[in-house]
Formats: structure tokens, sequence, C-alpha cells
């Protein structure tokens, strides 16, 4: 992960989360273009290789925006 929160995927680039930021993922095969991404012994989604986002446990692709703190 790098420090504004994304991986490098086949030269592109996929958000993950600013929350990981220098932490390592992995990744793992489950289907033609479907990557199982962990953290740890963590299951954080699906990495969808065509789209190139990765869909949470509950199927979402797109995550709320968060406020700075005051």
């Amino acid at each position: 992960m790098s420090r504004n929160g994304g991986i490098r995927w086949r030269s592109e680039w996929v958000n993950v989360s600013h929350v990981l930021e220098c932490q390592f993922l992995g990744l793992e095969a489950i289907d033609d273009d479907i990557w199982r991404v962990h953290f740890g012994s963590l299951c954080l989604g699906y990495l969808e290789e065509r789209q190139l986002k990765i869909e949470d446990r509950l199927g979402r692709k797109t995550r709320k925006k968060c406020h700075p703190c005051p």
C-alpha cells in the first residue's frame, strides 16, 4: 500500500483505503479476474480486475467521503 491509500495493479491505480497506508496486503486469485484482498487474516473484499475496484464484503464498490476532524 502506498501512502495515499492505494495499490498499483498492472500499471493502473486501485484505491483501497488511506487507513492501511504503508501496510502489506495479500491478494489471492479465486476466479478469472477476481482476487480476494486480505489484511493479515481479515478478508477486506474482492478486487475485480476488469473494473479496477475493490468490492467490500457487503458488496459495495464505493466508499463514503470522510471529512477531516475539526
